[in-house]
């Protein structure tokens, strides 16, 4: 840690094609289409990075000070990062947090060394009057009541998580971006088969504003257009239906 010298992320070549592919999306839609910019990684994420994420488990329990200290390290790279692409134009936020999920820690090691620095990234991101989403994959049944509580406007989970658990903690507090599976659904399944998973997140959120039909995570690029497609397809009707007609 006493050899890790401050960052100025601005000079970093793939930092600059991230903004720059920001800048040209919101010019190119305008206020046609509510633009995401997504500042991967957050605090915790970060710091497993750079340790390596052996070396992180480990320092968890053994190294604390450290981990701390890395984490402040981290949250200082992290908030430049959505400062930067805030200033692209985009409409929201988001960072991604999944080594902070339960498949690799507890929710108590979770509210103890990764929610704090959520939280602050919520707050920068607040800060440049734009809301903010929380990403984090897996099962996150044992936290999701943890990270409503981090300030963040939304959060994208995965397929793995049970949307109606969702939908009773978070519908009246922060909105869901998801569920549907990335790769067994989206990619590798049929639009039949995109079309049944899609009416099946509607119905749970029929009665609920606070939803953003998506995939659970990033979609992969062997994704056939007609799944897409398809997906904007059924919740476009569905919204037409319910609240025009």
């Amino acid at each position: 840690m006493e050899d890790l010298e401050p960052i100025d992320i601005l000079g970093d070549e793939h930092v600059q094609i991230w903004l720059e592919t920001c800048k040209i999306v919101k010019n190119y839609f305008g206020d046609e289409i509510f633009v995401r910019g997504n500042c991967d990684q957050a605090p915790f994420a970060l710091a497993s990075m750079i340790r390596s994420i052996e070396g992180w488990m480990m320092d968890l329990f053994l190294n604390e000070e450290y981990v701390f200290k890395l984490l402040d390290y981290s949250s200082e790279i992290s908030g430049q990062f959505i400062k930067l692409v805030a200033a692209t134009g985009v409409d929201m936020v988001s960072n991604g947090d999944s080594p902070a999920g339960p498949a690799l820690i507890s929710p108590e090691m979770y509210r103890k060394f990764a929610l704090p620095y959520e939280k602050k990234m919520a707050d920068i991101a607040h800060e440049q009057k734009l809301p903010y989403l929380l990403h984090i994959c897996g099962n996150t049944d044992s936290i999701l009541e943890d990270m409503v509580k981090t300030g963040a406007d939304a959060i994208e989970l995965d397929y793995e998580t049970d949307i109606i658990k969702v939908h009773n903690i978070c519908k009246n507090y922060i909105t869901f971006f998801g569920n549907i599976d990335p790769s067994g659904v989206i990619a590798l399944g049929t639009p039949e088969l995109v079309e049944e998973k899609v009416r099946q997140l509607l119905s749970v959120y029929n009665v609920s504003p606070r939803f953003v039909m998506n995939a659970g995570c990033a979609i992969p690029v062997i994704t056939p257009s007609e799944n897409i497609e398809q997906l904007v397809h059924i919740t476009k009707n569905h919204l037409i239906d319910k609240y025009i007609l």
